[in-house]
């Protein structure tokens, strides 16, 4: 993220770091800060909703992954359990597989 989106988040983390080191603890109020607010109102709710379908919230995300050359891969998922037993069945013999499936692991390979 830009600087300028992080800088009162690390402002705040500084803070509660002065804090700690002046006092040894954290003080109650510089705890509340950094977290922002638990619940939502219901105006936030709604322009957030706003923001998500119009697309502005994933604005500055899409941008970063078309950058990177990621963004058509955006809804990949690598470690989705089908497409790990696909790559374990493609990448260990039939005896690997058995082994396995006897002992529980691939210790022996």
């Amino acid at each position: 993220m830009p600087s300028w989106m992080t800088k009162k988040l690390f402002g705040r983390f500084y803070e509660l770091d002065k804090t700690l080191g002046e006092h040894g603890r954290f003080e109650e109020k510089a705890l509340r800060t950094p977290a922002g607010p638990e619940k939502y109102s219901k105006p936030s709710l709604l322009r957030l909703r706003l923001l998500n379908k119009t697309g502005l919230a994933s604005f500055y995300w899409d941008m970063q992954l078309k950058q990177n050359g990621a963004y058509k891969k955006r809804f990949a998922r690598p470690y989705d359990s089908k497409e790990a037993i696909k790559i374990t069945v493609n990448d260990f013999s039939l005896k690997d597989i058995k082994a396995f499936l006897r002992k529980g692991s691939l210790r022996d390979r």
